[in-house]
């Protein structure tokens, strides 16, 4: 029972009887399929035979009916073509296709019948439509449309099927089962004792012995089975010794191997990379961590030293320390540096022991290490967040501070002078409100990297937060060691920065302190004392830098006790007004006269007004003191137009009182307390470097003041960083070049070239212009040159009392060259900028001979500037003047003298020197007066 359960669970009888139904089934299921597809075809064949007697039949007796239009008896032949069972309907058409008569089922209407008609795909639904032609002596009269209906034919079909199919089945398992019973007595029962045995056998019954029956081929199989099966006693008894001799050697092989196999397993899986060499330092193994950290695979690194991983950054003392811990106590652990395959650097956490044999001796070095790359990255990203700035890149507050307290150690270890600058941006707060804080964060990235690149290797720039930045300046010799640093931060903070919403521009004050200093400072008051330094830049006009002193400290500790002494000023009349001249320089008319606030203070005398005015910037006081100012020059006025001088009076207004609450309207009050004088004679100079807020309001605010008759003039023009957009939008009909422009175009080209550049914008735009600054004559007689007739400065007369003026104004007159000088044409002002160009070449000279400069400039008489233009643009317009003015010689005699100064300078005779360099400044004079003459 057990073998046949067996043989059963093995599917042998099921597969037999399987493969046995299966060639039955198909056998008899062929010839029933081939039987019934004959029988339906020869049914549908008939049918459609039929339908074709039919059809042919209609198609010939219908043309005399058709001839006739005889409708009744088309129906009627219609009728007796739908008489079959299987035709579905039938219909007669004319010669254009059009239905005469139609035979069809009730329920079936004319559009059913056109629909099945035109369907292409009647076969699917069991139809199928058979056309005829109706002909008449070779004329065709139209067709009869037989529709045929196969849906009889396939129920007969099917119905004779499923007789067929149980005739079939029943002969299927009739026949089954007579194999089945054959099969099962004379192959399945040997096989099946057969089975059992073996089964007996493989349990270890190997006495088992089977009984041979017949003597065909499976009673030869059980015979060889038996013979087999004492076989297998025999060996068995053999082998039973065998394996217990075995077992005892296996045990002890297994327990060896078990050790060996944990070993190469820690040593396969582990993470951390291991490498084993010899005494010598050659590696003679290394784990697959050892690879995947270093790059070097097994094949590679066996036989090289360890030296191949070096990084570079550990000195010899680094290594003989690790050797002389791994001799001494047989361990060295520690983090090192070494480089992977590729070149990049490994920090590692190493661990070398040493490997001792049987007699003490080394034998190997295992080193145990780990890659803590990634760990060190990530405390270095820490520790940058925490001491860098996010947004620049800069050191934040907190490295700064640590920077400044290590820089104050080495300063005096150094026994030198450390520079804290203190920045603040100027105009960065309007970039921020008016196009967002996107594009001040860009701004401030870009001028962040200006500022760090302006600097030495050896000083350190951070920033604070917001727009403020402190730089430290290591290593100064001298307070003034730190002057070129502060301009060019200057000038790297206020050069313009293109972005996509526009070319933006700020400035920078500057706040210095210096340590060491007479008393003791920690970095909190250096960083204090360089925060009010920078305050005091501001209050100067910004843009500029300011060194700490204590005088400054005090003043801005007492700002509010100042601001509280000047409204007392006020109060008690202490303040008065001075009033600078304006002329014209040719013929010598008094145009205007600026009024300029002075402080009469009682114990300190006479204030001009950068020591005070600073204090009231931006605050109500200074609204009240710029009124005070209006009113008192209307009353000037009305006292001088009672004597006979009616002049127009221009008054400095801020944009923060213009931009005050109803400032027309008091305007207006004030000009109303003053009947006598004409509104046109007050004229108010808006500043340019003014704080506008909105320059469409100013615009608006200025134009209602100028409805009540008053003037406005532009003053300081160019100095800021919206010039041309104040002029096109702000309607000031003066414009006022700033001094800073003037007084140094004698002897600087660039500054020359903006004082023409206003001039030509004034001329363009149509506006007056003013020029401040004028303080020698050289300087009006270039303005004059220039086409600059109206000016003011120390030159004509410095600010005066009001009592004083009347007599000024009769007796001053304009120098008698500057009446007969011409302005000079654009295709000569290559000449004026060509001395200008000499003369800073003279002072260059100067400079050297007294150290201020570290080399003397181009001593070649044709590569100097002044030589350049007399070789290419002085001669093609001015060659005939020149010959006769015999510039040419007298040049190369100016460049002679210059020579013969720098030889005395050489040898060191100073008196000789000076006395040289005062016959090169009149050498240098008499050219400019010739080459003036030429112009004039």
């Amino acid at each position: 029972m057990a073998s046949a359960s067996i043989l059963r669970s093995r599917g042998l009888r099921f597969k037999f009887v399987l493969a046995i139904s299966l060639l039955l089934i198909l056998t008899l299921g062929a010839a029933a399929f081939h039987f019934t597809r004959t029988q339906e075809r020869l049914l549908l064949d008939h049918l459609v035979q039929r339908a074709q007697a039919i059809g042919r039949l209609v198609a010939l007796i219908s043309p005399p009916s058709i001839y006739a239009f005889d409708i009744i008896s088309l129906d009627r032949f219609a009728s007796q073509a739908s008489e079959d069972g299987d035709i579905l309907f039938a219909q007669i058409r004319n010669h254009s296709n059009r239905p005469m008569t139609s035979f069809r089922p009730k329920g079936m209407s004319l559009g059913q019948v056109q629909g099945l008609i035109d369907n292409p795909d009647l076969a699917a639904q069991g139809l199928r439509l058979l056309r005829f032609p109706i002909v008449d002596q070779g004329d065709e009269l139209g067709q009869v449309l037989v529709m045929l209906d196969y849906s009889r034919v396939h129920r007969l079909i099917r119905a004779n099927l499923q007789e067929q199919l149980l005739i079939y089945v029943g002969i299927i398992l009739f026949l089954a089962g007579l194999i089945f019973f054959i099969f099962h007595r004379y192959v399945l029962r040997p096989v099946s004792a057969l089975l059992e045995g073996v089964n007996q056998v493989s349990q270890g019954n190997y006495g088992l012995r089977l009984a041979v029956r017949g003597k065909d081929e499976l009673a030869e199989l059980t015979a060889c089975f038996n013979r087999m099966a004492g076989q297998i006693l025999q060996d068995h008894a053999q082998l039973s010794q065998a394996n217990k001799d075995l077992a005892a050697e296996v045990e002890q092989r297994r327990q060896a191997e078990a050790g060996l196999r944990l070993s190469a397993s820690v040593f396969t899986s582990a993470r951390e990379g291991i490498t084993i060499t010899k005494p010598d330092g050659s590696i003679i193994d290394v784990n697959q961590a050892f690879s995947d950290i270093t790059g070097y695979s097994r094949e590679e690194i066996i036989g090289q030293n360890p030296r191949l991983l070096h990084s570079g950054l550990h000195d010899e003392a680094f290594y003989r320390q690790m050797w002389t811990s791994l001799l001494q106590t047989g361990c060295w652990s520690g983090e090192i540096w070494n480089r992977h395959k590729n070149g990049e650097l490994i920090a590692e956490i190493l661990t070398i022991s040493t490997v001792h044999d049987a007699e003490g001796q080394v034998s190997h070095y295992v080193a145990l290490f780990s890659d803590i790359s990634a760990q060190k990255a990530h405390e270095a990203q820490l520790e940058h967040a925490a001491h860098y700035d996010v947004l620049t890149g800069l050191p934040n507050r907190v490295l700064l501070s640590d920077r400044l307290h290590q820089a104050m150690l080495q300063t005096q270890r150094r026994q030198s002078i450390l520079g804290l600058a203190y920045l603040d941006l100027d105009g960065f707060k309007e970039i921020n409100d008016t196009y967002g804080h996107n594009v001040g964060d860009k701004l401030l990235h870009i001028l962040a990297e200006r500022m760090r690149q302006c600097l030495r290797e050896s000083d350190t720039i951070g920033r604070l937060g917001g727009d403020e930045f402190v730089a430290l300046l290591m290593d100064l010799e001298q307070v003034e060691d730190c002057i070129p640093m502060l301009q060019r931060l200057l000038q790297v903070a206020a050069q313009p920065v293109e972005l996509l919403e526009g070319c933006l521009q700020v400035s920078a004050s500057i706040g210095v302190s210096f340590y060491p200093q007479v008393e003791s400072v920690d970095e909190g008051q250096l960083m204090r004392q360089a925060d009010q330094a920078m305050y005091q830049a501001k209050l100067a006009g910004k843009n500029r830098y300011s060194l700490f002193d204590p005088e400054t400290e005090y003043s801005l500790r007492g700002q509010q006790e100042s601001l509280q002494r000047l409204e007392r000023a006020l109060q008690q009349g202490e303040f008065e007004l001075y009033y600078q001249p304006k002329v014209n320089l040719r013929s010598g008319l008094l145009v205007g006269l600026e009024a300029l606030i002075r402080w009469n203070h009682p114990e300190q005398g006479l204030q001009s007004p950068a020591s005070f005015l600073p204090y009231l910037e931006g605050h109500p006081l200074a609204i009240e003191l710029g009124e005070w100012v209006i009113d008192s020059a209307l009353s000037q006025l009305e006292q001088w137009q009672g004597s006979g001088l009616d002049v127009p009076i221009s008054v400095n207004l801020d944009a923060y009182q213009l931009q005050g609450d109803g400032f027309p309207a008091r305007l207006e009050k004030l000009l109303r307390a003053h009947p006598g004088v004409s509104p046109r004679r007050l004229e108010l100079e808006l500043l340019e470097t003014s704080t506008i807020k909105d320059i469409m309001q100013v615009s608006k605010l200025m134009k209602q003041c100028m409805e009540l008759g008053v003037e406005f003039a532009l003053d300081d023009f160019g100095t800021g960083y919206s010039s041309l957009i104040y002029l096109k939008h702000l309607p000031a009909r003066i414009l006022k070049i700033d001094q800073a422009f003037v007084r140094d175009m004698l002897d600087d080209t660039e500054d020359l070239a903006i004082v023409e550049g206003v001039l030509g914008l004034a001329s363009a735009f149509q506006r007056e212009i003013i020029a401040e600054g004028v303080e020698t004559l050289a300087h009006g007689q270039l303005l004059l040159q220039l086409g600059c007739e109206l000016a003011q400065g120390y030159g004509i007369a410095r600010p005066m009392p009001a009592t004083e003026l009347p007599a000024w104004h009769q007796n001053w007159r304009p120098d008698p060259n500057w009446q007969r000088l011409r302005a000079v044409g654009r295709e000569h002002f290559s000449a004026l900028v060509a001395l200008v160009e000499h003369r800073a070449w003279i002072r260059a000279i100067d400079e050297f001979v007294h150290g201020k400069r570290s080399a003397p400039p181009v001593l070649n008489h044709h590569q100097c500037r002044f030589g350049q233009w007399l070789d290419r643009d002085g001669r093609s317009s001015l060659a005939k003047e020149l010959q006769q003015q015999q510039i040419d010689p007298l040049h190369l005699q100016v460049h002679e003298q210059a020579l013969q100064v720098l030889e005395l300078h050489a040898k060191g005779r100073h008196l000789e020197v000076l006395e040289g360099v005062d016959e090169l400044y009149r050498m240098g004079n008499e050219m400019a007066a010739r080459i003036n003459q030429m112009l004039m």
